[in-house]
């Protein structure tokens, strides 16, 4: 049988590339009350497409334990509500977003860089990393209480963190917040390849400083 902790991460990686706010695990596998083959219930909460998330968590999850998933932002019963706001267990937030969407990318050395499927897929990995560095940077700026965290961009945000963390590279956010930018506009091989090789080569070594040294500073605030 597939280790249940490998499917839990799998769901979180499809979440966070979903985009959403939060996932919950409820039910007797939040309980523990769970037999080795029981449902794996889920409920969602700002999910930009939730029923492309549903999608994937029922057909592409490598497992073949039946998941039922609840849209939390949808009609549901109070009595639902308040169950899974009593037993649920909270295992998507910012700073796990980043984390399980970085797991990810960081397979990219691995995978045939010459083929332009490959060379897309990696550019849409950094673009999701990067969105989600610079609102975690933003949530973290909340706990330090700057003001800078209620309706900062992009790069105000990052202008800040670079004020709070010294172990975030200036020169590396700045190429990789104009990368993004331009991402969308790259339309010939040779210059996708030559992002793909930087996001490899500088922006993925740069996400995992930024992850060790946010670890390294909040330690378990990070899983609150």
């Amino acid at each position: 049988m597939i280790p249940i902790e490998d499917v839990y991460a799998q769901i979180r990686e499809f979440a966070a590339e979903s985009g959403a706010r939060r996932i919950v695990l409820f039910g007797s596998r939040a309980k523990g009350t769970n037999r080795p083959k029981s449902d794996i219930d889920l409920a969602v909460a700002g999910c930009p497409d939730f029923d492309s998330l549903e999608s994937r968590l029922q057909n592409e999850l490598w497992s073949l334990l039946k998941v039922d998933v609840i849209n939390l932002d949808g009609p549901i019963s109070e009595s639902l509500r308040t169950e899974i706001a009593r037993t649920g267990r909270y295992s998507m937030k910012k700073y796990e977003n980043y984390a399980s969407a970085l797991r990810s990318l960081r397979q990219a050395p691995s995978q045939d860089l010459d083929n332009e499927f490959i060379q897309s897929g990696v550019i849409d990995k950094f673009e999701l990393q990067f969105e989600l560095g610079w609102k975690l940077f933003k949530a973290m700026l909340a706990y330090e209480g700057d003001p800078v965290s209620a309706s900062g961009s992009p790069r105000d945000v990052i202008k800040t963190a670079y004020q709070y963390y010294d172990f975030m590279d200036e020169s590396l956010w700045l190429r990789m917040l104009r990368d993004r930018n331009d991402s969308a506009h790259i339309y010939d091989e040779s210059r996708a390849k030559q992002l793909v090789r930087t996001v490899i080569d500088e922006y993925i070594p740069e996400f995992e400083r930024v992850n060790q040294g946010l670890v390294t500073r909040y330690g378990t605030l990070l899983e609150q």
